[in-house]
């Protein structure tokens, strides 16, 4: 997927979550005076698009970044092997 089209579909989730968030809370609006904000369904939904906001714009900031650290050296990492704990 595009980083547009994530980025996109991140926003578009995020308002009809809040949308949905917003009639939930003001469908009993005597409860409105309680804050009982709603269990799941939309909360979670402007969750999940905030993470998928959010992997964009860190993509974004990799492909804008690559180039700045084509230059380094890869890391050796043979030298890492895990050893067991000694017991004693």
């Amino acid at each position: 997927m595009s980083l547009r089209r994530e980025e996109w579909a991140a926003s578009l989730l995020a308002g009809a979550g809040s949308v949905w968030f917003v009639s939930a809370i003001t469908s009993g609006f005597p409860r409105l005076i309680q804050y009982l904000p709603p269990t799941g369904g939309p909360t979670e939904m402007i969750g999940v698009a905030i993470l998928i906001w959010l992997h964009a714009k860190h993509r974004r900031f990799l492909e804008s970044t690559a180039p700045v650290f084509a230059h380094l050296p890869a890391a050796d990492l043979s030298d890492l092997s895990i050893k067991p704990y000694a017991s004693e």
